[in-house]
């Protein structure tokens, strides 16, 4: 897996997930959002209209991910706020 963040101010570099590794919330807040991405995003969104929105993969609607952007990313676009997947 590989994860990674644009924005018209910046983009990060890509954080590759080795193969076999358990994803979960736990996981990604303490690997990813905790020691890559906190630091890193707040420059890219300080003094700019821009806001902070994640897919829908399940460590990113878990609650406890959604609790840590909320408490650390006022402009984030919650779980809750995201539109309806149709499928046809």
């Amino acid at each position: 897996m590989v994860w990674g963040a644009i924005s018209p101010k910046a983009k990060l570099n890509l954080i590759f997930i080795d193969k076999g590794v358990k994803l979960n919330a736990k996981y990604y807040l303490e690997e990813v959002f905790v020691g890559n991405f906190s630091a890193h995003v707040s420059s890219m969104l300080r003094d700019s209209p821009n806001c902070f929105q994640q897919d829908s993969a399940p460590i990113h609607k878990a609650r406890i991910s959604q609790q840590r952007c909320k408490d650390n990313k006022p402009s984030l676009i919650s779980a809750d706020e995201w539109p309806l997947r149709l499928r046809f």
